[in-house]
C-alpha cells in the first residue's frame, strides 16, 4: 500500500511539473526532417527544435508566466521552406514576438530578420499619433499579411481614431548563406477595417 501511494505522489508531482508535451515532425527536404516538441507546465513554456535523425537539439525558446507561445507553423515561400515561433505578452496590447527561421535541406535553422512596419512606421508619426498595441501578423504559403492601428493620443484602448495600416511583407534573400529579411512589400491606410 504504501508503494502504490508514494508511486501515485511522484506521477502527481511529474505530471503536475510538465502539464504537456506535443511533439510533431516536419518534413523540409529528403534529407531533412525537423521534430518540434513543445512543453508546458503552470508558470511556463518551452519549445525544442531540432535534427530528427541526429536528435540534436537546434533552437530551444523558453517564456515565463506573462508570455505564451502559439503552436510554431511552418510555411513556404518562393520554393524555401521557414519556421515561425510567435511568442505573445499576456494582456490586451497584444504585444508579441516572431522568431522566423529559414530551414535549409541539411536541417540548418538561420534566424531571419523581421523589420516590423508598425516600428518603422512608429519613429516617422506626429506627437498627437501612437501605435498603442502590437502589431499583428499572419503567415502563410506565398504570403506575409500585417495590420496595426494609429491611436491620438487621448483614445480609449478599444477604438484607434485613425483607424488601421495593412499591408503585405516580402521575404527577401540577402546572401548565398542562407540568410534573409523580412521587409514591407506594402501598404494601406483604411480608416476601418472591421
Amino acid at each position: 500500500m504504501k508503494i502504490l501511494i508514494i508511486t501515485i505522489f511522484l506521477l502527481y508531482i511529474v505530471n503536475s511539473s510538465l502539464l504537456g508535451q506535443v511533439s510533431r515532425n516536419e518534413v523540409v527536404s529528403p534529407s531533412c526532417t525537423i521534430f518540434i516538441s513543445f512543453f508546458q507546465n503552470d508558470t511556463s513554456q518551452l519549445i525544442k527544435i531540432g535534427d530528427y535523425k541526429t536528435k540534436e537539439t537546434l533552437e530551444t525558446f523558453t517564456t515565463d508566466e506573462l508570455a505564451y507561445f502559439e503552436d510554431p507553423i511552418m510555411f513556404t515561400y518562393k520554393g524555401e521552406k521557414f519556421l515561425r515561433i510567435h511568442e505573445i505578452t499576456k494582456g490586451t496590447g497584444y504585444i508579441n514576438d516572431d522568431y522566423i527561421f529559414h530551414i535549409d535541406s541539411s536541417c540548418k535553422l538561420i534566424p531571419v530578420d523581421l523589420i516590423k512596419e508598425s516600428s518603422v512606421e512608429s519613429k516617422h508619426l506626429a506627437d498627437s499619433i501612437k501605435i498603442f498595441k502590437g502589431e499583428y501578423r499572419e503567415f502563410y504559403d506565398d504570403k506575409i499579411t500585417f495590420t496595426y492601428g494609429l491611436w491620438h493620443k487621448d483614445d480609449p484602448n478599444c477604438c484607434p481614431s485613425f483607424g488601421y495600416v495593412s499591408g503585405t511583407y516580402d521575404l527577401i534573400k540577402q546572401d548565398e548563406n542562407g540568410k534573409y529579411v523580412i521587409r514591407t512589400k506594402e501598404k494601406k491606410y483604411e480608416r476601418d477595417i472591421y
